[in-house]
């Protein structure tokens, strides 16, 4: 946030938000726009509630029926009422985990997911067509907006919560009385975020009662006081939710970041915590899912699972061992929920799961996007199936390994603050088209360009995922088999890897991940010339 056209303000606000609606009105014409309208939440950052009332006051200029949220809502829950209403649009502001600076502007659209090309880019045209500030938008400003617009505006916060948790009791309750009578307790952050109310509400419909919320983090603070960054990702992220397990003697920690999309896990085993990568998280989701399905008797090859094309290899093996249906996609969730609406809606099959490393998951149809309440709602009962039992997540995840090998990855990035510096890295790789056939000492056997849309490994050499020319990423294959995904982040500044390896034992398979990581990405990335 700050001045300026490159950061979020009222007038990017403003300009982002007059763009989108005459977007809507020239795609739905008036009477649908009136008629069925726009949904707009607001997370607990700073500037979140008064940016949602600048953006509905542009809607309410041009007659579009508006719903906004009264008080700070959790992303899946804006996306879930987005959909439930048959809203044209959604918008959520909110920078998710995000540093305490940032915010965004999240746009949902009619089909309940993210958009994605063509949308985005017509959106955008109609955004640099309507950058002078439209007139009568002010009248619907006020101290009390709310007040002001009483008849205009309908609050359906109270609504939405409470649909959204029937629904989720209809979904993952069918161990009420078991998750009632557990005595497993389980410690939770929602990391200053907007979680507590919504994973509260989730664990009463599910029965659970011994969820011990860490005091300092459980209500909304701008200032994200006790973190460095709000990520549960990032180290020290749960420092102090394990800090409170160990005093009151529990082996499980779970977290959302602040507006609740994604879900983490950390486990105390043989006196030591393990904080689960969220690859190994989607692998236990769908291995449970997969036992649960089976037991159905269920036709496996219409049942799909769908991660990204970041994403461990360790679920597409499940899958092949299990005969369920497997795809994958390009990075984020946008694609990942279309992909699975392309199965649900037209391919008529039964999407299971969909999850990205990066703690996403997609546990119900009722939230096109990921969610980490629902998340939170089934690792809640795996624990208590798993802990009566006598067994832990780490157990859990041996007997996978014993089923599938051991796949050991090495995920992490680089700071690169110039953009431009980020497109000679991956221009100096590829050579004008003739790519490196080496790294140091490791040979290269297949290269997937999705940039460029190339992949050495098809007949006619074109990527079968959609290339994304305006993101740079590129995956090698090596021929030890391992597999190395270097991308450039779509929200930072930042050049990201992912590294994957597998093998009979899990000592080995890191060794073997670790050294030709530290060997072949400083020179990748080019670290002495880039800094």
């Amino acid at each position: 946030m700050g001045p300026g056209f490159n950061a979020m303000n009222v007038v990017t606000i403003l300009q982002t938000t007059q763009g989108l609606c005459d977007y809507l009105l020239n795609t739905y014409g008036f009477i649908k726009c009136k008629e069925r309208g726009i949904i707009l939440g607001f997370d607990g950052r700073h500037h979140s509630e008064s940016f949602a009332h600048v953006a509905a006051s542009i809607f309410l200029s041009k007659n579009f029926k508006v719903y906004l949220f009264g008080q700070t809502v959790a992303t899946p829950i804006l996306c879930y009422s987005n959909f439930k209403k048959k809203c044209l649009c959604g918008i959520m502001i909110t920078a998710s985990h995000n540093p305490k600076l940032d915010n965004g502007y999240k746009v949902y659209a009619e089909n309940g997911a993210q958009i994605i090309p063509p949308v985005d880019k017509n959106i955008s045209d109609y955004i640099l067509k309507n950058l002078k500030q439209w007139n009568k938008r002010e009248e619907y400003l006020d101290e009390d907006f709310y007040l002001k617009n009483k008849t205009l505006v309908e609050d359906i916060y109270y609504e939405m919560y409470a649909s959204y948790m029937l629904d989720m009791k209809n979904e993952f309750s069918f161990n009420y009385y078991k998750n009632a009578n557990s005595k497993l307790s389980i410690v939770y952050t929602p990391l200053h975020g907007i979680g507590k109310k919504f994973v509260q509400g989730i664990m009463h419909v599910v029965g659970f009662n011994n969820l011990l919320l860490v005091p300092e983090q459980a209500l909304p603070d701008a200032e994200f006081t006790s973190v460095v960054f709000p990520n549960p990702e990032e180290k020290g992220a749960l420092d102090m939710s394990i800090e409170l397990a160990d005093k009151v003697k529990s082996s499980l920690v779970v977290a959302n970041d602040p507006d609740a999309d994604r879900f983490a896990c950390a486990e105390k085993y043989k006196n030591k915590w393990r904080i689960f990568s969220g690859d190994e998280l989607g692998i236990i989701f769908a291995y449970y899912l997969m036992n649960k399905y089976e037991k159905k008797n269920v036709d496996k090859s219409k049942h799909v699972f769908i991660c990204t094309v970041v994403c461990s290899r360790m679920l597409k093996k499940l899958c092949e061992k299990r005969g369920f249906m497997y795809d994958e996609t390009l990075t984020g969730f946008k694609w990942l929920i279309n992909k699975a609406i392309e199965y649900d809606e037209i391919k008529q099959c039964n999407t299971l799961y969909c999850y990205e490393e990066a703690l996403g998951h997609a546990l119900t149809k009722h939230v096109r996007d990921k969610c980490g309440i629902s998340a939170l709602a089934l690792w809640v009962e795996i624990a208590i199936d798993l802990y009566e039992k006598h067994l832990t997540f780490h157990d859990y995840l041996e007997n996978i390994r014993k089923e599938i090998g051991y796949f050991v990855s090495n995920n992490g990035y680089y700071i690169v603050l110039d953009p431009n510096d980020i497109i000679s890295i991956f221009n100096e790789f590829r050579e004008n088209g003739k790519y490196k056939n080496m790294l140091g000492s490791y040979k290269i056997v297949n290269i997937r360009d999705l940039t460029l849309g190339y992949d050495s490994s098809t007949t006619n050499k074109k990527s079968v995922i959609m290339p994304t020319p305006y993101s740079q990423n590129i995956t090698l294959t090596f021929e030890n088999t391992a597999i190395l995904t270097i991308r450039a982040s779509g929200t930072e500044p930042k050049v990201k890897w992912y590294s994957e390896i597998s093998g009979d034992t899990y000592e080995h398979a890191k060794t073997e991940i670790n050294k030709l990581v530290d060997e072949v990405m400083p020179l990748f990335i080019q670290e002495k010339k880039y800094n």
